[in-house]
């Protein structure tokens, strides 16, 4: 196992155990066999993880080069998911972006949502956000797409809030 917490930190060899990580920047080009977690302001991944992935981070990317042996769990500003070979994911972010492979679920908390031509879906995606997803046509997903707007949007649609959110946008705009 390795225990780190430092200013940046780059794991390229091989970690025959778990990681628990608190950096600014982290980066995993290599072999982690067991679990990642980590609290970070970037966090990047090209390498591979051999069980669960678990951070808490400004900015997440998972590249196509990386691979997730089972599940993720993600709370971040900003998340590129193109990782190969992951089962569950549960992502709160501001911004998701899902261009790899999932072979289980995507359960969501989102303010965006953008599912690529690249995506590879098993599962159904479930999501909560103030507005629909963006889904490229080309998006293999052999699931659902299960929408639900979130708490807020749903509190203050078709109401003098949200009239009063519109009109104050429109008065800035002509200043």
């Amino acid at each position: 196992d390795v225990y780190v917490l430092a200013n940046q930190v780059v794991i390229d060899g091989t970690v025959n155990g778990d990681v628990i990580v608190g950096a600014v920047s982290l980066e995993i080009a290599g072999k982690v066999a067991h679990n990642v977690r980590s609290v970070g302001g970037q966090v990047l991944v090209t390498g591979q993880i051999g069980n669960n992935f678990s951070t808490l981070a400004g900015n997440v990317q998972l590249l196509p080069s990386s691979t997730v042996a089972r599940n993720l769990v993600i709370t971040a500003g900003n998340v590129d998911l193109a990782c190969q070979g992951a089962y569950d994911g549960v992502i709160v972010a501001s911004n998701l972006r899902v261009s790899g492979m999932l072979k289980g679920f995507l359960k969501a908390y989102v303010g965006q949502l953008r599912i690529t031509s690249k995506a590879n879906i098993v599962g159904n995606v479930e999501y909560r956000s103030s507005a629909a997803a963006w889904i490229d046509p080309a998006a293999r997903m052999e699931g659902t797409v299960i929408y639900h707007p979130s708490l807020v949007h749903g509190l203050v649609q078709g109401t003098w809030l949200q009239r009063l959110l519109v009109g104050s946008k429109v008065v800035t705009l002509l200043m």
